[in-house]
């Protein structure tokens, strides 16, 4: 009998994380041990719960094959008064994570970055390659984590694979996607005018299968990937999305663009709409050309295979 490979997955209880263990858990290809801060009656018995990153234990990466390190800090872009947070969770605690391991003899990490690494470029796919830096504290912390990681693959066993998620969105959507949500659903947020924009964006369910995929295939080592649906969508066709996904109609009017201008920096729709309008597109044709298709677009947004 073949023995499951042994995959210990950090973040646990956050979106991307508690999604791959639903995924793995579904599917029975992997055994999983957890690391995260909250216990979940879902998940396998072998949970590890730490109040701060400093709590993780070299026990815990007894045995593990794998290790997916999805736990980071990423609430609010421009939130510069959590600085250190930041650093300590994306930078520190990925640091910490790796170097228990290296010494457990792990084969293999994964680690869940951002295509916030790269600040945005009008007009232009940003490809993995590429070099714009961030000028936002997470988009830093992330990159100085990803050139950590790297720069160890070359000194050590353990084989290094960096996923670059775009904007993610999916069933329980979390974050900037969550409150535009609920602004719409509440009737806070006012139709989009149709102007020239682009966002690239993936599905939950094939975000988990990217890193599945990462995991068995020995071609993504000590490599970075970009993960997107394929689509580039404006501003007014991912509002128009969210409404339906409200099973809300789209209406037949809208609200001049130098309107959404006039609410200050501060609040939190104007911070909503920065976010929204403009380009962030990114290139995923790289982990596509070894095999990987994603399934889902944003017509999916409340579809789910697990």
């Amino acid at each position: 009998m073949t023995t499951k490979k042994r995959i210990l997955v950090t973040g646990s209880s956050g979106y991307i994380g508690s999604r791959f263990c639903k995924y793995v858990l579904q599917n029975k290809h992997y055994s999983l041990v957890t690391i995260s801060r909250k216990f979940h009656n879902d998940l396998p018995a072998n949970q590890y719960l730490i109040k701060k990153y400093t709590d993780i234990e070299p026990s815990f990466f007894e045995d593990v094959d794998c290790v997916v390190h999805s736990a980071g800090y990423a609430h609010d872009l421009s939130d510069e008064k959590h600085g250190d947070k930041y650093f300590d969770i994306n930078l520190e605690f990925t640091k910490l994570v790796f170097e228990m391991a290296k010494n457990a003899m792990v084969k293999k990490f994964i680690f869940l970055s951002s295509v916030k690494v790269n600040q945005s470029v009008n007009q232009y796919s940003i490809k993995e390659n590429d070099s714009f830096p961030p000028t936002n504290i997470y988009g830093i912390s992330k990159l100085a984590a990803e050139n950590f990681l790297l720069s160890k693959a070359k000194e050590t066993n353990t084989i290094v694979t960096i996923i670059r998620p775009s904007l993610v969105y999916g069933p329980e959507v979390k974050g900037n996607l969550f409150r535009m949500l609920s602004a719409i659903k509440k009737g806070f947020f006012p139709p989009l005018p149709n102007i020239e924009s682009c966002k690239s964006m993936v599905h939950i369910d094939d975000l988990v299968k990217a890193i599945d995929f990462c995991i068995v295939k020995s071609s993504t080592n000590n490599n970075i990937y970009h993960i997107t649906d394929g689509q580039n969508y404006s501003a007014q066709e991912i509002y128009h999305y969210l409404l339906r996904s409200l099973n809300m109609k789209v209406p037949n009017w809208h609200i001049p663009k130098f309107l959404f201008f006039i609410f200050p920096k501060t609040t939190k729709i104007r911070r909503l709409v920065d976010k929204i309008f403009g380009y962030d597109c990114f290139c995923s044709s790289k982990i596509r050309k070894l095999g990987f298709f994603p399934k889902k677009t944003l017509e999916h947004f409340n579809e789910t295979d697990y």
